[in-house]
Parts: C-alpha cells; sequence; structure tokens
C-alpha cells in the first residue's frame, strides 16, 4: 500500500489541476490551449524532478508522488491525441499537425529547461 498511496493522492492531484486548466484556458479561446499548457507546464515539472532525482535529491516515496502520480495525472497524451484526431477529423488538417509538432518539440524543450535550471 505504501506504494500506491502516494501515486494515487498525485495523480488526483494532477488531474484537478488539469481540469483547471482545461476549463479556464480552452473555454475562452476555442482552441486546446488547456491540454497544451497543462503538458508544458507537466514537461517543465517533469525536468525540475528529473534532474533532482539524478542528483539523489528525491526520496522514493516523493518520486512516485510527483513524477508517477501528479506528472501522470497532470499531463495527458491521450487528449492531446483525441485533440489532434478530432482537428483532422474536421478538416482542420494544418491546425491538427502544427498543434502536434509544436507540442511535442515545446514538451521536449521544457523538460530540458527543467533539468538545466537546476545544473
Amino acid at each position: 500500500m505504501s506504494t500506491y498511496f502516494p501515486i494515487f493522492i498525485g495523480g488526483g492531484l494532477g488531474s484537478l489541476v488539469r481540469f483547471y486548466f482545461s476549463k479556464n484556458l480552452t473555454a475562452a479561446t476555442g482552441f486546446h490551449w488547456g491540454t497544451f499548457s497543462a503538458n508544458l507546464v507537466s514537461c517543465f515539472i517533469l525536468g525540475l524532478l528529473f534532474s533532482l532525482r539524478l542528483r539523489g535529491d528525491l526520496s522514493h516515496q516523493v518520486q512516485l508522488l510527483l513524477i508517477t502520480g501528479f506528472c501522470g495525472g497532470f499531463s495527458t497524451f491521450s487528449t492531446f491525441s483525441l485533440e489532434v484526431f478530432q482537428d483532422l477529423q474536421e478538416g482542420r488538417v494544418v491546425t491538427a499537425l502544427l498543434y502536434a509538432a509544436i507540442s511535442m518539440l515545446s514538451g521536449l524543450l521544457a523538460i530540458l529547461a527543467g533539468i538545466r535550471l537546476l545544473q
């Protein structure tokens, strides 16, 4: 049980924060800003946490809570994929391709920024 509880708590909190992002950022513009920003922020946090983990500054329980739980619940590859699929289905091919490419590149850069910030 000691392995699952921190993941459960972190995942729940991450999901709540993602819901807040989606509800408040996407509704205002009609674009997928909620998912995009949640994934980008989660990648940055993951980069920070990865850097701390490499230095040995995170206990196993904190890794489960924040990396597996919070970042896993906060980021959302499945929603991102559905949004790209829906854009394609609705004929917004350029939007879908740009969204996918910019999301992937931004996510990688955010992870790198998080890692570099603590080096």
